[in-house]
């Protein structure tokens, strides 16, 4: 992947590791690395879905444990961002209209 893409996203939508648009500003989550570890491993654990939803502090906690490390509330948005998904801004985490597969 792309680390310009990346970069891209986690500007656009102002991405800090506790979430979206939070007061202290952009925090590193560059760790492009696990970013794009996320961005490869999403279709294969989550799909799009029009009745349910995912918050991304719940998604971030699924693949802490697929990956078992961990992984900021950002890094998780900045991945699933990179799919363009249908969501929400709910506070510093975003829904999702996703589900597991």
């Amino acid at each position: 992947m792309n680390n310009d893409v990346i970069s891209n996203v986690i500007s656009k939508y102002n991405i800090s590791h506790e979430g979206t648009n939070c007061k202290e500003g952009r925090m590193n989550v560059t760790d492009y690395p696990l970013i794009n570890s996320i961005i490869n491993d999403i279709p294969d654990i989550f799909k799009v879905s029009k009745k349910s939803c995912i918050s991304s502090y719940h998604g971030k906690h699924i693949m802490e444990s697929y990956y078992k490390t961990y992984v900021s509330n950002g890094q998780f948005i900045a991945a699933m961002m990179y799919y363009e998904p249908e969501f929400e801004l709910a506070g510093p985490n975003v829904v999702f209209k996703m589900t597991f597969k």
